[in-house]
């Protein structure tokens, strides 16, 4: 799943990234906490950065995101 989010040409992403979201087990390491804000930090497409987000919700890293220029990000971070 990773590789595809990683993609940015595999219109796969956002249903990776969901179900990444959902499985949050590998967000329980440093690690993979790491690798999830690296890629919403740059993330570019709305969709898939609220998904990253999303995964993030329960954990004081979302606060990052709350002023995000992209407004569904920031939406979702408040949420």
């Amino acid at each position: 799943m990773c590789r595809i989010v990683e993609d940015p040409g595999d219109e796969r992403r956002l249903a990776a990234m969901q179900m990444l979201g959902f499985h949050r087990q590998w967000l329980g390491s440093n690690r993979g906490l790491e690798r999830l804000l690296r890629w919403t930090r740059s993330e570019q497409d709305p969709e898939v950065g609220a998904a990253m987000v999303w995964a993030l919700r329960q954990r004081d890293a979302v606060q990052e995101f709350l002023l995000h220029p992209i407004s569904i990000i920031a939406r979702e971070s408040a949420l």
